[in-house]
């Protein structure tokens, strides 16, 4: 699932991952829905 691929991620930069389903995971994929649905990204040192 997708929050088991969160949890690898945090594994592979030695922080210890959140339990599946939790808040912190939930709001990142919300996140992720949220970036994908067409919204511009506005940062500094962001290049297209």
């Amino acid at each position: 699932t997708l929050h088991r691929r969160y949890g690898g991620c945090n594994k592979q930069v030695r922080a210890r991952p959140f339990p599946a389903q939790s808040e912190q995971y939930r709001n990142l994929e919300f996140f992720h829905q949220y970036m994908s649905n067409g919204l511009t990204i506005n940062a500094p040192g962001y290049r297209e």
